[in-house]
């Protein structure tokens, strides 16, 4: 079994194979898990870390996925919540694998989207169990996608006949077609974990229809339900009983209505189920609710734990939140007092520096000049740090006042900044017309100074260089600054906006990494969003708001 799995050509969705991502940093453990999930009908795609996961998850889809949780670098936790993060892989259902599982790691497990939680050593029947009823689930799904197809163009089939007044032996073939679609639909329905039922408006409790898997769901079978009137009413839990008729009764035609009650089992034991009714007007006779039950009293259970848990947690942060609140200041004053006391030294190295450059300079060898030259730039980038720390503790607490902000305007004069400050370098600024924020100007000011500052800087090694200010054709509010510089790679997006973090040394570019987290503080304050678009030697895009954005109004990358 190779590490990766290539996708060919478009294959035929009759055709196609469900794929099986196994990761696992231990070599020995993916072979293994690889060679038990071999099968006819599915493929086993190996990662040997989150990263390279992330990187499978970009370019295929996934049944399941078996994610061992102690890894190097991004664990199974981080990794899984990434890969559900994205749209594309956000339904994959997860099974973490791990020799160690305290409560706290179960519950986090299930929290982002785990569905099973698995020690090692694992039995292989019952993983191979599992793992199976997922895979069945995928083939069920592009299954229905497959129905679905063949419904759409059965549907234009006949309409076109209609058009051309097909023959009749056309149209009985056309509807012996769909017959069998929605007959193999039929059979779909009765597979899954939900049963289906109809009502009389009239008196909702009683089922005058149920689908055979009804006692799959509800543990009786069908009959029971139709020859006693009484026998659901019965079933309902007492307290609940009351509030599920009432939403019956009063459901309006067209409308939907859901309800959720405790159900008795045979067993003595109670599970919670929920219910969706639709009322339906019946053609030339009394409307009917028709409608589906489903089971979800794990839900329930987990919802419960969830709740008791965020009690506690929100204990905890009520109690930490004033301390702190105390430590930040305390912090606050302490960074102004570090960079005030870190000063006196460095202005006494730099004066010390200038006295030998200016009485021993003569005479200094070739590796003291560059010993002096090393010197006076240590000192020029502290300086540039302090500052830089100062500005972003500044950004913190800087009270903000709004208003209206030619943002072409601010662009232009930075972009004259910057080309006074390092003539001999070609770089065309683009910056659109009509610009506008409403946003704190100094504060506005500072973020564009770091965006443009960096898209200069990355376009040094591109002749001539190209630097763009913008605004989003489908989304006005969102600004863009875009350059044709070296880029980087996305799998460390998250990490750009971290005090420190750099992705090239200081020998490629200058720079103290505070920048991109200053752009970030600011355009929290204001409430908006900054995200980056990029790919190595094409560039970067960083797009941002400078104010909370509306539902549906622009789609964030």
């Amino acid at each position: 079994m190779t590490e990766e799995h290539t996708q060919g050509a478009a294959v035929d969705l009759e055709d196609e194979r469900a794929l099986v991502l196994v990761v696992d940093d231990d070599p020995l453990s993916r072979e293994s898990l690889a060679m038990l999930f071999a099968h006819h009908d599915q493929d086993v795609v190996t990662a040997a870390s989150g990263t390279d996961a992330l990187r499978r998850c970009l370019q295929m889809d996934f049944a399941v996925i078996l994610m061992d949780v102690r890894m190097p670098g991004l664990d199974g936790y981080e990794t899984a919540s990434r890969i559900h993060a994205r749209p594309r892989s956000a339904g994959v259902p997860i099974i973490f694998l791990t020799g160690e599982a305290p409560d706290l790691d179960r519950l986090r497990a299930y929290v982002i989207g785990g569905v099973d939680f698995l020690l090692k050593p694992i039995e292989p029947v019952m993983l191979r169990a599992k793992v199976r009823v997922f895979v069945e689930l995928w083939h069920r799904r592009r299954q229905v996608e497959r129905t679905q197809v063949k419904l759409r163009e059965s549907e234009a089939r006949r309409a076109q006949e209609a058009a051309d007044a097909a023959s009749v032996l056309e149209r009985r073939r056309a509807d012996a077609a769909l017959s069998a679609v929605l007959e193999r639909q039929a059979l779909i329905f009765r597979t899954v974990p939900v049963a289906l039922f109809t009502r009389s408006k009239s008196e909702p409790a009683r089922i005058v229809w149920a689908s055979d898997n009804v006692e799959r769901v509800l543990g009786y079978p069908s009959s029971r339900f139709l020859t006693d009137v009484d026998f659901w009413r019965s079933r309902v839990h007492p307290a609940d009983r009351a509030e599920a008729l009432g939403a019956l009764a009063q459901v309006n035609e067209g409308d939907t209505t859901t309800c959720t009650y405790r159900w008795h089992l045979a067993d003595g034991s109670w599970r919670w189920m929920l219910e969706h009714m639709n009322l339906v007007g019946e053609p030339g006779g009394i409307p009917q609710l028709y409608g589906t039950c489903v089971d979800i009293h794990a839900q329930k259970q987990m919802e419960e734990a969830l709740r008791e848990a965020n009690e506690a947690l929100d204990h905890r942060v009520a109690e930490r939140t004033a301390e702190l609140a105390a430590v930040i200041e305390d912090l606050e004053s302490f960074s102004l007092s570090v960079a005030h006391d870190l000063r006196a030294p460095l202005r006494s190295i730099h004066a010390y520096g200038r006295i030998l450059a200016e009485e021993g300079g003569p005479t200094l060898s070739g590796a003291g000049k560059h010993a002096q030259d090393r010197l006076e730039l240590a000192v020029h980038r502290m300086s540039q740090l302090i500052d830089d720390l100062l500005r972003l503790s500044r950004v913190a607490r800087a009270r903000l006042e709004r208003e209206a902000i030619d943002v072409t305007a601010l662009a232009l004069q930075v972009a004259a900044v910057l080309r006074e400050r390092e003539p001999d370098h070609p770089v065309e600024f683009v910056v659109a017309p009509n610009l506008t924020l409403t946003a704190d100007r100094g504060l506005l000011l500072i973020a564009l100074e770091n965006l443009l500052g960096n898209a200069w800087k990355f376009s040094r090694p591109v002749n001539p260089g190209r630097v763009e200010v913008g605004a989003r054709a489908d989304d006005p509010s969102v600004l863009f600054v875009r350059d044709n510089g070296v880029g980087f790679d996305m799998i460390y997006a998250n990490q750009l906006f971290r005090p420190f973090h750099r992705l090239h040394s200081m020998d490629e570019f200058d720079g103290t990494g505070i920048g991109l987290a200053t752009v970030r503080r600011i355009i929290q304050r204001h409430g908006g969003e900054v995200w980056p678009e990029a790919a190595l030697g094409q560039g970067a895009t960083f797009y941002f708001t400078m104010a909370p954005r509306a539902e549906g109004s622009g789609f964030r990358p």
